[in-house]
């Protein structure tokens, strides 16, 4: 995977970054800077903080996720990601990076990589529960 040329890229464009586990988040907002929830990376306490390309992707490869229309559409999510600079509510299920840039470009804050964990999530939970059921029947029957 190589990164598009930075030049090509339209401000307002969501851009990713893949790690071993999980993907990274940011809205690009032009002239080389991207904005993102840091989450709990580097001592930020969950900052929604304006950094440069390359602290962003941490000399990682990045793809364009979702690209806004044009410049006009662009410079509106651009200005919305702004607009909560300095926000400290990271929270990785409920608003994390993924959830932040689905909220700058569509309006909604939603994070494929939760949902996709959520289903598996609720399985073993409801089995856990199941299991705990059954241990505390056969403790009261004295078994």
């Amino acid at each position: 995977m190589v990164s598009p040329p930075i030049k090509q890229v339209t401000p307002g464009a969501q851009l990713v970054v893949r790690y071993s586990s999980y993907s990274h988040h940011g809205i690009y907002a032009g002239g080389g800077r991207v904005i993102h929830y840091a989450g709990w990376i580097r001592g930020r306490r969950g900052l929604i903080e304006e950094v440069p390309l390359d602290e962003f992707t941490e000399e990682r490869e990045f793809t364009v996720n979702l690209s806004p229309p044009d410049l006009i559409g662009g410079l509106d999510v651009v200005r919305r990601a702004r607009s909560r600079l300095g926000e400290r509510c990271y929270d990785l299920l409920e608003n994390n990076c993924e959830h932040f840039c689905t909220w700058c470009q569509l309006g909604e804050a939603r994070s494929v990589q939760i949902e996709l964990m959520a289903k598996p999530l609720r399985m073993v939970i409801a089995a856990l529960q199941a299991l705990w059921r059954v241990a505390s029947v056969s403790s009261s029957l004295g078994t």
